[in-house]
């Protein structure tokens, strides 16, 4: 098996069994061992619902999973209770969230809550061997003297220190594998190149795998391996990096990257997709993406594309991929 975690078919949403408003639908793909995984698409496209589903982690909202599977070593994370998922996560597989400014408790020292963690998946340590490993993860992190910042309450700390702290308790454990929601949303342009290369150095340190969620196809180009492209609750086109990018497919995969600066030649303006996502309960029959699609036919109203295999590795959901629209 070359994956540590593979999606089948998962359809999940918010409400109660039988009636929950989807959220995500049919969504397939799977991480290999050791690589960068990316899931990339606009705001409210369902990578972050994705990603929780994953753990189910909501914070109490109602999330059921209507169908499908969630393979995590050949274990289905979609068929265990509460408990059962408690022992997973953080353990083998660690999340780190899109804002460090609201994710860390404020009434905590950041040592405090980093040693928190370590204590509870590693109770057999003393309070001098906590406090000893939290200062190697905060400096393993890049934080400058670890010692010192080991006393220091989140606020006292800058944005790009604050996920430093976040990723040093992600990785505390050593998990198998780390899902990175957005990790540099709130950060400026230079933190987030450094946080980005952070993550990238210690993946191939430890050989974890990553899935990083994202809407930045620059950041999926530099930093990832495989990918797939989420809009409106479904994968529309997956495939390695570099066939995805050297043959977009999707008519919205191509709108991505026409909306990259680096795609653009310095004569023409950016081309901004027009329109926006549909919000869960209202997708459109038919492609979702059709009202918004310059290529869509009368059969693109009518019927869902469904998701066929191009390449080995490239596969895409689209009644016109066949055609030569660019």
């Amino acid at each position: 098996m070359d994956h540590v975690l593979k999606v089948e078919d998962l359809h999940a949403g918010f409400g109660k069994r039988g009636h929950a408003q989807m959220a995500i639908e049919g969504v397939s793909f799977q991480v290999k061992k050791g690589r960068v995984f990316g899931l990339v698409g606009e705001s409210g496209c369902g990578k972050s619902t994705t990603c929780r589903s994953i753990i189910r982690l909501f914070g109490g909202a109602p999330f059921v999973i209507e169908q499908g599977q969630i393979l995590f070593d050949g274990k289905d994370l979609a068929a265990m209770n509460e408990q059962q998922l408690t022992d997973i996560r953080g353990r083998k597989i660690s999340m780190i969230f899109q804002d460090p400014m609201t994710a860390l408790n404020p009434t905590m020292r950041v040592g405090d809550q980093v040693g928190e963690i370590v204590r509870r998946n590693q109770p057999a340590l003393s309070s001098g061997q906590v406090r000893e490993k939290v200062v190697v993860l905060l400096r393993e992190v890049g934080i400058t003297s670890p010692e010192r910042r080991y006393s220091a309450w989140p606020h006292e700390l800058s944005g790009g220190l604050r996920q430093r702290v976040l990723i040093a308790m992600a990785l505390s454990c050593a998990p198998e594998l780390l899902i990175a929601d957005e990790p540099t949303t709130a950060l400026d342009v230079t933190i987030q190149a450094q946080v980005l290369r952070l993550l990238h150095e210690l993946r191939a340190r430890v050989n974890m795998s990553v899935l990083l969620v994202t809407h930045d196809l620059g950041v999926v180009a530099q930093h990832c391996d495989d990918m797939a492209v989420m809009y409106a609750g479904k994968i529309v086109e997956s495939g390695s990096v570099a066939e995805v990018f050297a043959k977009p497919r999707h008519p919205y995969t191509r709108a991505l990257l026409n909306a990259l600066p680096a795609h653009v030649d310095p004569q023409h303006k950016l081309q901004p997709i027009p329109g926006e996502p549909p919000a869960a309960g209202h997708f459109p029959d038919g492609c979702r993406f059709h009202p918004r699609c310059p290529f869509a036919v009368e059969r693109c109203l009518r019927e869902i594309p469904e998701n066929e295999t191009l390449t080995q590795n490239h596969a895409c959901a689209c009644h016109r991929k066949e055609d030569a629209l660019w």
